[in-house]
């Protein structure tokens, strides 16, 4: 059992990956893998490894790093003595996600500087506040404070908890109201539109529409409307709604993806002929 046997007279301010606050956090377990090849740090970001639901990949050069291959950052683990090595393969790791966690930089930054992190050989386990050579930014990652070269700065990550929008799409995030057009396909005499707005949240968009439809018969009847944001639809399931009218009893119609032109086209069989008031919505992806 180790003992401690001397007490500094200036205890260190903070550690890499170290917690900073009690508020809310998002962090996730997992394996440290390959560290014979690179070692993973405490207050380091990590990728997901081989196994993405189970194993972590410290950064090595070339990687890229964006919201699909990157975990989060390595929290220092506390039951560990700190001049214990690096976690051994197969170890586990937390890996913070979502919270406000404490970095070691290697240069001066700024409180709202984005963080940048090393990817090329030289520049491995380099922290920054803005680009240059070998750094890349870490999406949805700031510091909340001014530091200097090799100090610890507090840092803000928000890359992906359940149910969180990262800045990034929240940047990319639109609403209101817009005028479709509406293409009387089949069955149709006339439309009219009555409401229509919508809501984009990084590369989903979501419609709410009301329209009125007067048919000519009881027949199978299709009407096409327009997109707010134009998306290059493959298959009629990359776009999915549902229609429905009090007016008539089961009055029901399906939305899907017209993928010739490129919108959402709405289906139903009509019971009867006349106008019948049609609310609904539809949702796709910006493809």
């Amino acid at each position: 059992m180790a003992v401690q046997t001397t007490i500094s007279d200036a205890p260190a301010r903070a550690y890499a990956g170290q917690i900073a606050d009690p508020a809310p956090r998002y962090c996730i377990s997992r394996r440290a893998e390959d560290v014979a090849t690179t070692p993973i740090l405490a207050g380091q970001p990590v990728l997901f490894g081989t196994n993405p639901n189970t194993q972590a990949l410290a950064v090595t050069n070339g990687d890229t790093i964006d919201h699909s291959t990157l975990a989060g950052f390595v929290v220092l683990d506390t039951a560990r003595a700190f001049e214990d090595a690096p976690p051994a393969e197969g170890s586990n790791l937390s890996v913070m996600r979502q919270g406000t966690m404490r970095l070691l930089v290697t240069d001066d930054v700024s409180a709202g500087d984005q963080v940048y992190v090393g990817n090329a050989t030289a520049q491995l386990g380099d922290i920054e506040g803005a680009s240059g050579t070998g750094l890349v930014p870490v999406p949805g990652a700031m510091f909340l404070e001014d530091a200097s070269s090799g100090d610890f700065a507090l840092a803000h990550l928000t890359l992906g908890a359940p149910g969180e929008v990262s800045a990034e799409a929240l940047a990319e995030s639109i609403a209101g109201e817009y005028v479709p057009t509406l293409t009387n396909t089949t069955n149709v005499a006339a439309s009219a539109l009555l409401d229509a707005r919508y809501m984009r949240i990084d590369n989903t968009v979501t419609v709410f529409l009301a329209v009125t439809v007067d048919v000519t018969a009881a027949a199978a009847t299709v009407l096409d409307i327009s997109l707010p944001v134009a998306s290059d639809f493959g298959a009629a399931n990359d776009c999915i709604g549902m229609m429905a009218s009090n007016e008539t009893v089961g009055a029901v119609a399906q939305i899907s993806a017209e993928t010739t032109a490129n919108k959402a086209t709405m289906t139903y069989t009509a019971v009867g002929t006349g106008v019948v008031t049609w609310r609904g919505s539809f949702s796709y992806v910006v493809i």
